[in-house]
């Protein structure tokens, strides 16, 4: 049974954690993954590999619905900057940054 739309793509980054945290120590990079419908460029499901399960679902949480679009990428950022404390912040932005890249440059072949 499929449950993505037959335009959804996966798509993941990895960026390094700082080594002084838990997080850090454990997975040394953090990989956000996310399901997109390209079509309308919306993220559909998402994944972060963080060691706290409520930092894992309260980032997805924050990516799911978005649009990965450059204003949409924008906002996702900013919307984490504003609500997100934890010491992955700029791994994760990092990240979902260069997913944004590998789905312009998917979209534009």
């Amino acid at each position: 049974m499929n449950i993505y739309g037959k335009n959804c793509h996966y798509f993941s980054a990895s960026s390094k954690l700082p080594e002084a945290f838990p997080s850090g120590e454990v997975y040394k990079f953090v990989d956000v993954g996310v399901i997109i419908d390209v079509e309308s460029m919306e993220i559909v499901d998402a994944s972060v590999t963080l060691v706290s399960r409520a930092a894992k679902g309260f980032l997805s949480s924050k990516i799911i619905g978005q649009r990965l679009t450059e204003e949409g990428v924008n906002e996702i950022e900013e919307e984490l900057k504003r609500t997100y404390h934890g010491t992955a912040l700029k791994a994760v932005v990092v990240a979902l940054r260069q997913i944004h890249e590998k789905v312009k440059l998917f979209v534009s072949e």
